[in-house]
């Protein structure tokens, strides 16, 4: 989970936890509150997109887990493999720095 984001119930006052994307709750008293800051809106977003990058890089590592597990065909292929999911994992890496601190990892071209 990326974390909770806090507002307090337009309708009874009582704190509500927004999570896993959610930018509108409706509270029990059936009053409709929505995430009001837009930096926690934003922020919440790019978290998510963190995770994905995250879950993609963990899948990496499973590619790897299997691959291992599988006869070796050829003298080189395991070297390959290891330096083709660095590769990959690499990309992922600097994605999510890109994400969580763009002034040291800016985008370019």
């Amino acid at each position: 989970m990326i974390g909770v984001i806090k507002e307090k119930c337009e309708g009874c006052g009582r704190i509500l936890n927004f999570e896993d994307g959610a930018v509108k709750i409706v509270c029990v008293c059936g009053s409709t509150t929505e995430i009001k800051s837009f930096c926690q809106k934003k922020e919440y977003e790019e978290k998510k997109e963190i995770e994905k990058d995250l879950k993609v890089l963990e899948m990496s590592g499973q590619l790897w887990n299997e691959f291992i597990k599988l006869e070796i065909e050829h003298e080189s292929e395991t070297k390959e493999m290891e330096f083709f999911i660095h590769g990959v994992q690499g990309i992922l890496a600097t994605r999510i720095a890109r994400k969580q601190n763009p002034k040291i990892f800016p985008i370019r071209g």
